[in-house]
């Protein structure tokens, strides 16, 4: 990308930070609200799918209406925009739920929603970049056909103490080229989490899905990792500090016969290994300061092993990196930041099965360095 576009979006962005999110309806208990981010980015890799621009718009409507003094209704679509396309991007819908809050009772919504797994792991992903959850698998990230019921302060009677309980209907690719990695069988999740008064909050969240047709026939590939036949499951532990200026949080999450891993191109899949593997373990740590005028410095940390074995692989790291970022907010709208993930993955192996076994296993080892600026209202 040119140097004049960044010049252009960031004059643009600083001279337009006084916009807020902007309420277009406001009437008889009926609220509207538009709301949206723009973020210019460039990553400098040697991987030829990291690099390049990165830069995207992500802009929604959110809505509620009031249907009685404890009962409303409520909507959000949003939907997100990638400035330099190519034969493979495509504009999904980011979100798309509309649901009913009872107040103290709880609230329940329909539609695509983020699903449990991915509420734990938002308090380190704000941070760490994680190669391991992508949308639509199962209930990692973004997901389809979800029914959610959420409860905060359990119904009233404990502060601190909620619960999310998901359920997820069957989804498959219609399309001519099929796509195992975004399908996924009937299956629920569930999430409970306790925030004290002391700014410490732990949570715990687990899935539980089954296979679809296409996902199953993929254990025919003598290179296919996983095992078809058992359920897709994952569960999560975290804990956060959150309080003041400082902010910490670590998670443990672990995923059996779930987690996508390898490239799934029918050349590919003759070649590497691919599928769900038996089980990926993740760890994650940060730590991340606000100083009062605006810079906000953060450091991370995250592993990746994967066992199978079917394959005789054992814990074998699949990505290991710190990541140090560096922020600076010039008002509530507008920021700037710049973004180093060190891979801690060495690139040249003494044991030869273990190069043997990396190469197979398609692992990027190179580092990152982002740059770029946001602007959201």
């Amino acid at each position: 990308m040119k140097w004049s576009y960044y010049f252009f979006a960031t004059f643009l962005i600083i001279f337009s930070s006084q916009l807020q999110a902007m309420r277009i309806y406001n009437k008889e208990g009926n609220k509207i609200d538009v709301y949206g981010k723009m973020e210019v980015k460039n990553v400098v890799s040697d991987s030829f799918l990291n690099k390049g621009d990165k830069s995207f718009i992500e802009y929604g409507v959110k809505g509620e209406t009031q249907i009685s003094d404890q009962i409303y209704g409520f909507f959000k679509i949003e939907s997100k925009i990638k400035i330099r396309q190519d034969q493979k991007t495509t504009n999904n819908l980011g979100l798309g739920f509309i649901g009913v809050d009872f107040g103290e009772m709880g609230s329940i919504d329909y539609g695509r929603n983020y699903g449990v797994l991915y509420e734990i792991n938002s308090w380190t992903s704000s941070i760490l970049e994680n190669n391991t959850v992508f949308p639509d698998n199962f209930l990692s990230h973004k997901a389809n056909s979800v029914l959610t019921y959420r409860n905060k302060n359990f119904f009233g009677n404990v502060n601190g103490l909620n619960f999310v309980l998901q359920y997820q209907g069957k989804n498959v690719t219609k399309s001519d080229i099929k796509d195992p990695k975004v399908e996924n069988g009937q299956g629920f999740g569930t999430l409970v989490y306790y925030d004290f008064d002391n700014g410490i909050s732990t949570g715990a969240s687990y899935t539980n899905h089954k296979k679809t047709k296409l996902q199953k026939s993929l254990s025919e590939y003598e290179k296919y990792l996983g095992d078809s036949k058992k359920n897709a499951q994952s569960y999560a532990l975290g804990i956060k500090y959150d309080i003041n200026s400082l902010y910490l949080s670590a998670l443990y999450k672990e995923t059996r016969n779930m987690s996508t891993f390898g490239d799934f191109d029918e050349d590919e899949k003759k070649e590497n290994l691919f599928g769900f593997p038996e089980k990926i373990k993740n760890i994650e740590l940060v730590a991340q300061y606000n100083f009062g005028f605006g810079f906000c410095p953060s450091i991370g940390y995250s592993q990746s092993s994967l066992y199978d074995k079917k394959a005789k692989i054992h814990n074998h790291f699949i990505e290991k990196y710190l990541e140090l970022c560096a922020k600076y907010n010039f008002n509530k709208n507008v920021s700037t930041f710049f973004d180093c993930k060190i891979n801690l993955l060495k690139k040249n192996k003494k044991d030869a099965e273990e190069k043997i076994k990396s190469n197979l296993l398609d692992i990027n080892k190179d580092n990152k360095f982002s740059i770029g600026i946001k602007y959201s209202f």
